[in-house]
């Protein structure tokens, strides 16, 4: 799906991201700790701040 959408919402309405940043952004954690420690700095970045 190149352009997904809820139909009952309506093409405007209802785009969702799909892909490697909607599942970081859904994910809880990463279960290396390299990648988990990554995560967790670019979740507080997004937050106005930057540390862990």
């Amino acid at each position: 799906m190149k352009f997904p959408y809820l139909s009952a919402v309506g093409i405007q309405q209802g785009w969702y991201r799909v892909g490697p940043l909607a599942r970081i952004n859904n994910c809880d954690t990463i279960s290396t700790p390299l990648a988990e420690v990554a995560r967790q700095h670019f979740k507080a970045f997004g937050q106005g701040g930057f540390g862990a």
